[in-house]
């Protein structure tokens, strides 16, 4: 989770997922991230290797704000995923150049997350998700949206 202009304008940077049918996140709205490989010193060296990897943006340690609680993914799964997400602050905020993973990458408002005008219900697999509508047919639900929901709770 990538953060800027906290002291003036807060926003939080997405990536669109590439469309891939062998991805199960296929166009989705994340965060970047993925596998803690065996090079990976931690987890937040995976986020720091992936976010490079994505979108080309630079993460060190003295920009980690905070650990959010660990989600798990996959429910139902033999073997449950268990997805860790890091705060990060940029700034001054890199240029994101999108890898072969990511269709787009784009920040959004804080006001935008926390405005309940911008709430919705999101209907995939024949179930109904709480979502945020980010438009440009952009929605931001599913396990993204849990950690997004986990921070603004602060904000609000």
């Amino acid at each position: 989770m990538l953060l800027a202009s906290l002291d003036t304008r807060p926003r939080m940077f997405f990536i669109e997922r590439a469309r891939n049918p062998n991805d199960p996140w296929s166009g989705q709205i994340a965060f970047p991230g993925g596998n803690l490989e065996p090079e990976d010193a931690d987890t937040f060296g995976t986020a720091c290797r992936e976010t490079f990897e994505e979108v080309g943006i630079v993460l060190r340690e003295d920009m980690l704000a905070n650990r959010l609680d660990d989600q798990l993914g996959r429910a139902g799964t033999p073997s449950p995923l268990v997805v860790s997400c890091y705060a990060c602050i940029l700034d001054p905020v890199q240029p994101a150049r999108c890898g072969a993973e990511v269709q787009g990458a784009f920040w959004v408002g804080i006001a935008h997350l926390l405005d309940p005008a911008n709430r919705m219900e999101y209907r995939f697999a024949g179930t109904s998700h709480p979502a945020i509508c980010l438009g440009s047919d952009r929605v931001l639900w599913g396990l993204t949206y849990r950690f997004v929901r986990m921070l603004l709770e602060k904000f609000d």
